[in-house]
């Protein structure tokens, strides 16, 4: 049997009140075969490559449809395996940019003299605050919210950047920014060289 085609196209009517009921496709083939397809009646207005697309989806499903319903869960499975594989590389790009940002962190704040404050806030926005749960090792940076109103020239609340240095690592477990820095873990990085702690 030859392939079907798209032939013509016109609306079925219901016999009780003459209304609308549906768009009725009819495909052909080259060996003269006529096959009637009922589509919704909105599809009328469809392109006629839409409409052959439609009604030829029909016929397969209709003839064969344990071949389609495999077809078709096969493309879900192709679908979910696509979203897996974008889900990864973008898992594996925020892993590259983190290291990235933690570098770039690392150089900014070892500047001579530290950042101006316009460069420190864009940086203190990128950087993440410590998490909990989380085991970090150095070195590593985090934010807080400034700890302390004994500043006149950084207020409390101040979303501040902090550094640890050591070699052999801690876990986060929800403390208090005070006692992370009072413990030695943290050490406050402020922008430019004359914004140290009061």
């Amino acid at each position: 049997m030859s392939k079907l085609q798209f032939n013509r196209k016109s609306w079925i009517y219901s016999s009780s009140n003459n209304e609308v009921e549906g768009t009725h496709v009819i495909l052909t083939n080259a060996e003269g075969a006529f096959y009637p397809v009922l589509l919704p009646k909105e599809a009328i207005d469809l392109p006629v490559e839409e409409l052959e697309k439609k009604a030829l989806e029909v016929v397969y499903k209709e003839n064969f449809p344990d071949r389609a319903k495999k077809e078709q869960d096969e493309e879900i499975k192709k679908k979910f395996q696509e979203a897996d594989k974008k889900e990864q590389e973008a898992t594996l790009q925020r892993a590259e940019l983190k290291e990235l940002l933690e570098l770039v962190t690392y150089i900014a704040l070892g500047i001579s003299g530290g950042l101006d404050i316009n460069s420190y806030t864009a940086l203190a926005q990128k950087i993440d605050a410590p998490i909990n749960g989380k085991r970090y090792t150095g070195p590593t940076f985090v934010t807080i919210d400034y700890p302390y109103s004994t500043n006149p020239k950084w207020q409390k609340g101040n979303r501040t950047i902090v550094k640890y240095t050591g070699m052999t690592g801690y876990n986060y477990t929800g403390q208090s920014a005070e006692d992370m820095l009072k413990s030695g873990a943290w050490t406050i990085v402020l922008p430019n060289q004359q914004l140290e702690r009061g």
